[in-house]
């Protein structure tokens, strides 16, 4: 087998990319329907609406780690469909939640607080 594939290296090179090209949007619909299917299990538990701001498009909305240990967490655990499968073999941990993106960087990006919850003490003619 060995001899076989130097013997024939060129042609199997050419053989696989020709395969891959073939096979590339069948993998990557497959793909995305194992991803959607362990969403769809994770925010069936957690729910579709933000528990922010109430957005419900379920396109923007996220799993939020409430203690701010996303980076240590995709360390560990993956991200993607491996952190949804994580949620689901771990029964759903409590220090999870359903924020939209713009809620969930908002946080990030303002110490651990949404603007939502910090536009209420702005005066009304500030501009935020």
């Amino acid at each position: 087998r060995k001899q076989y594939h130097a013997k024939n290296a060129e042609y199997l090179n050419r053989y696989h990319a020709i395969k891959y090209q073939r096979t590339k949007a069948s993998g990557k619909l497959a793909r995305k329907r194992y991803y959607d299917k362990w969403k769809k299990q994770v925010f069936d538990h957690y729910g579709y609406q933000c528990v922010c701001c109430g957005e419900d498009e379920h396109r923007f909305l996220t799993i939020d780690h409430m203690n701010d240990n996303g980076a240590q967490q995709r360390e560990l655990v993956g991200a993607g469909y491996v952190f949804f499968k994580w949620l689901v073999a771990n029964n759903y941990p409590n220090d999870y939640r359903v924020l939209c993106h713009n809620c969930n960087t908002g946080r990030f990006r303002n110490g651990g607080k949404c603007p939502h919850e910090t536009r209420k003490y702005l005066p009304s003619n500030w501009i935020v």
